[in-house]
């Protein structure tokens, strides 16, 4: 597990817990099966890195997704290049507009209620 912040360092920045996907078994599954019989529920955010910067290598979908989620695009530098809000299930290829490096999957409204947008500076502290 670990935090992720939002803005520029200082007292009382907003935080979160996330879960991190190091393993191949944790990025192959994501979020797949949550919030179903097989999976707990969705209610902690998921972070993936990938080994470069890009678009459609890095796509992702929401094939047996079953609960809508945000998707938090962040680039090398570590700002939010592009927020996808509410993103249902079963969707064959998600690519956003922008490259990126990283990826937040949290549940939808999460990127709303702290106020993620394209800009914001984020990191990771595990």
């Amino acid at each position: 597990m670990a935090k992720i912040f939002i803005g520029k360092a200082k007292k009382g920045q907003k935080s979160f817990q996330t879960d991190v996907a190091d393993s191949i078994y944790a990025r192959a599954l994501g979020i797949m099966w949550q919030g179903t019989p097989l999976r707990k529920p969705f209610n902690r955010p998921l972070f993936f890195a990938f080994k470069r910067e890009a678009t459609g290598l890095n796509s992702t979908h929401s094939l047996f997704c079953f609960v809508p989620y945000d998707a938090i695009f962040v680039g090398s530098d570590w700002k939010v290049t592009e927020v996808m809000a509410s993103i249902p299930g079963w969707l064959f290829w998600i690519v956003p507009r922008r490259p990126f490096k990283y990826l937040i999957e949290m549940p939808a409204g999460w990127a709303k209620k702290y106020g993620l947008k394209p800009g914001i500076e984020v990191s990771l502290r595990q």
